[in-house]
């Protein structure tokens, strides 16, 4: 379910942005303007920024990870393509198209919610036209009607390994059938705990799309660095998983009802994971559930005090080239400041008591590297 935001498009933060320095409305992200080049420069790169400070409820999502093997494979998804049947949980990628911008040919994404090579995920069948491509917020659905749009960005595993009667998969897990280095198809999990149930069989599994070719449907993938299956570094394994799409950083894991180590007040267990590249490694063998931040860009799934916070980021940015004017900035920066804080609380508020084992850690040390007396 999407929030209830007033912020439909990126381009709606972005005059947000402009609105907080004085400047002109834009169209587009992509308007032949001083202001509009400004704000699409440092755009994305402060939309990540943000989203990496703290684990941002709206974009806070899951994945089971799985250990890299000798017959992992990597999926390429196809592209979106209008006239055709999706079926549930169908990948596709945003191929982009092409407008022209005073004169100049520019590739933006199919909606205003996507960035060519973002992926897509649908949650129900349909048919697709250009109305409900990726990234559209809503679809016309006759006279006056709007329904959802059938896409939701894909934060979900893009490896997947030979399916296995003995383990149990769900929902959002990757599996295939067929023979490692040659035909492969692809499937789908949408359910949970489904073991010894051959993906051919239909529900719960769904198949994907993705062509079954070496090089165009999937990518044999191999780890030239010293860890992976095998591997024991001080008499633990360090197994990799890849980690999932989008993923940006990592939150507190599930609350347990196990007696809380540490300080940590949520009864959390804690993981030897470890994050290295795009892998976590681990002394672990079996699939890891992991919550995580992801790469959010659909401004209709965001909250609405991180596209104000987003906004008043930006109008930081572009303030120096637009208006040169230093008092102008200062506003904006304690505007910024004031909502972080406003931001924060409210965030913290409804994600609940999940701290991880760092800052469980750092809560028993002060600023003087020196331990803190035991709580009453």
């Amino acid at each position: 379910m999407a929030f209830q935001t007033a912020f439909k498009s990126s381009v709606d933060i972005g005059n947000r942005a402009l609105q907080h320095v004085g400047q002109f409305q834009i169209q587009t992200l992509y308007d032949d303007s001083r202001a509009a080049k400004e704000v699409l420069l440092c755009y994305d790169k402060l939309r990540q920024a943000e989203l990496r400070k703290i684990p941002w409820r709206c974009a806070t999502r899951r994945a089971f990870l799985y250990p890299w093997t000798s017959s992992t494979v990597q999926i390429v998804p196809q592209a979106w393509a209008v006239s055709t049947t999706y079926g549930d949980g169908q990948l596709v990628f945003d191929a982009g198209q092409t407008i022209t911008v005073a004169g100049n040919s520019v590739l933006t994404g199919l909606g205003p919610n996507s960035e060519p090579g973002t992926l897509w995920i649908a949650i129900h069948a349909h048919t697709s036209n250009a109305a409900n491509a990726p990234g559209n917020s809503v679809v016309a659905n006759g006279a006056a009607n709007l329904v959802p749009t059938p896409w939701q960005q894909y934060f979900g595993p893009q490896f997947a390994d030979i399916y296995s009667a003995t383990v149990t998969y769900n929902s959002g897990d990757l599996v295939y059938t067929g023979t490692y280095g040659s035909t492969l198809t692809f499937y789908i999990c949408l359910g949970n705990a489904v073991i010894n149930m051959a993906p051919a069989s239909g529900n719960p599994w769904y198949q994907l799309n993705i062509s079954s070719g070496l090089g165009t449907g999937y990518v044999e993938t191999c780890y030239p660095w010293a860890v992976g299956p095998s591997l024991s570094v001080a008499g633990a394994l360090r197994t990799i998983f890849p980690l999932p799409t989008g993923y940006l950083r990592l939150t507190g894991p599930d609350r347990t009802a196990a007696t809380a180590n540490l300080t940590a007040s949520g009864g959390i267990k804690f993981n030897d994971w470890q994050l290295e590249n795009d892998y976590m490694l681990s002394a672990q063998t079996t699939p890891q559930l992991m919550r995580f931040v992801a790469d959010l860009s659909d401004v209709s799934q965001m909250d609405t005090l991180f596209c104000e916070l987003l906004a008043a980021r930006i109008g930081m940015a572009v303030a120096p080239a637009l208006t040169q004017d230093a008092a102008l900035l200062g506003s904006v920066k304690q505007t910024y400041q004031e909502l972080f804080t406003i931001a924060t609380l409210v965030n913290n508020l409804e994600i609940g008591s999940t701290e991880s084992q760092q800052s469980a850690t750092m809560d028993r040390w002060n600023d003087q590297s020196r331990l803190n007396p035991p709580r009453k």
